[in-house]
């Protein structure tokens, strides 16, 4: 029961953002696909609503049984006569103010100059000593397999020669990228054999867990206090340089608009106590 309050909560919250979009009419081409009450639900909206929750992958069917909850507290509210609140009005009010303010604010930053190759080297270079591991890394292929057996599998085709199209393949089969993992934030399990044992083993495994059964293939080990190459951070400076870039854009945003305004700020009048 607590698992499924947290799911209808967290899709709750990230579909509040299209509340406001108005639901296409229904027609032939676009069928309703849920009612509640006089309420309807095309499937045109639900279809939106759906890339609405792209970082939280979600199916038609939950979209569906969302909207339906939503619209089932949003009619009973109507009915407590919620919607004549006036602090309640202040609050949605207080909410449509930010979000066209942010959405301004966005639109006039979002064209902002490219950060460019060589300032992020320059970057790096001039702040090396922020860029040092503060514990041990490692940089692994990772396969979770639902049976011993093919965990084995695996483990024998990473071991043994074999062609890069015959990797390739396997790679694609499992889906499986290099990933880099820190010591201390894996399972217990698996933190142990890369980070704790004394084999130097590029594969390990299988190992067993609660998830299934690992193998893993240890490409790199970065000791603590190493220092991190310039293509490992490479990302991360980017988003840097461009978060930077973006407040810049936004301070003077907002100098201007002051500059443009009549603003008085009236502390003086403040109540005393």
């Amino acid at each position: 029961m607590d698992r499924r309050i947290n799911f209808l909560f967290a899709l709750l919250l990230v579909g509040c953002s299209n509340q406001n979009n108005p639901e296409p009419a229904a027609t032939p081409d676009n069928p309703v696909v849920a009612r509640v009450n006089q309420a309807q639900l095309t499937r045109r909206e639900a279809e939106a609503r759906l890339l609405s929750y792209e970082q939280h992958p979600v199916s038609m069917e939950d979209v569906i049984n969302q909207w339906v909850n939503e619209e089932l507290l949003y009619q009973a509210a109507l009915q407590e006569n919620l919607d004549q609140d006036q602090t309640l009005a202040r609050m949605v009010e207080d909410y449509r103010r930010k979000l066209l303010g942010k959405t301004f604010l966005e639109s006039k930053i979002h064209h902002i100059q490219p950060v460019t190759a060589q300032e992020i080297k320059d970057y790096y270079t001039a702040n090396r000593s922020m860029f040092v591991r503060n514990t041990d890394e490692a940089r692994i292929y990772h396969f979770i397999l639902p049976t011993i057996q093919e965990a084995k599998n695996v483990f024998r085709l990473l071991s043994a020669p074999s062609s890069g199209e015959e990797r390739r393949e396997l790679f694609t089969k499992y889906h499986v990228d290099a990933v880099t993992v820190r010591k201390g934030f894996l399972l217990p399990e698996l933190d142990d054999v890369i980070f704790h044992s004394r084999s130097r083993a590029k594969i390990l495994g299988p190992i067993q867990s609660f998830s299934g059964y690992h193998v893993v293939e240890i490409l790199d080990r970065y000791p603590k206090g190493s220092p991190k190459t310039l293509n490992q951070v490479y990302d991360e400076i980017y988003q840097r340089l461009i978060t930077e870039r973006q407040n810049l854009s936004a301070l003077k945003l907002i100098d201007s608009l002051r500059i443009n305004s009549h603003i008085e700020v009236l502390m003086e009048n403040e109540p005393h106590e």
